[in-house]
């Protein structure tokens, strides 16, 4: 099992923590990357599992090429029920720099190799509409205060009933 962290995204101007679903291992996985890399943890025989390296092909989409190695090695997601990674969404980042020169290439490689083929960009927002509504869902409860984390896999809503 691995695990990810909840984000804190520090966004310009005003840094705020996000909550999110962790996709696991869902098809939309398959067709998007949705776990920041500064929010993944992994144990050593995970890492093993998977060839204990990184594919130096790839300058955009390292991450997610592990992240599907160990999807297709069998292993799942879990969230963890705290903040443990932040990462910075500014102008110049690199998934929105590199996008149209390396990444949207290394995407496709990475699709084609996951899939067998290279999905269409309708059918990648076909594919991966469920996992964003639920992530959309859960930010937007966290931020309300409705959720609350805790040690169990899935977030509890919050109660106003001493526990």
């Amino acid at each position: 099992m691995l695990s990810t962290a909840t984000a804190c995204s520090l966004t310009e101007p005003t840094p705020r923590l996000a909550a999110g679903c962790c996709p696991g291992t869902t098809t939309a996985l398959a067709f998007a990357d949705f776990i920041p890399q500064e929010t993944m943890f992994w144990r050593r025989r995970a890492w093993e599992a998977v060839g204990g390296g990184i594919d130096e092909s790839f300058r955009f989409a390292m991450d997610w090429d592990v992240i599907l190695r160990f999807r297709a090695a069998g292993l799942t997601f879990r969230r963890l029920p705290r903040f443990l990674g932040a990462f910075r969404v500014w102008q110049d980042q690199k998934s929105v720099s590199w996008w149209l020169p390396t990444g949207r290439h290394e995407t496709e490689r990475l699709t084609a190799r996951t899939l067998g083929i290279t999905p269409s960009r309708e059918r990648v927002r076909r594919e991966v509409a469920a996992y964003l509504r639920r992530h959309w869902l859960l930010d937007k409860l966290y931020l309300a205060g409705v959720v609350r984390y805790c040690s169990s896999r899935r977030p509890r809503l919050s109660s106003s009933r001493p526990r």
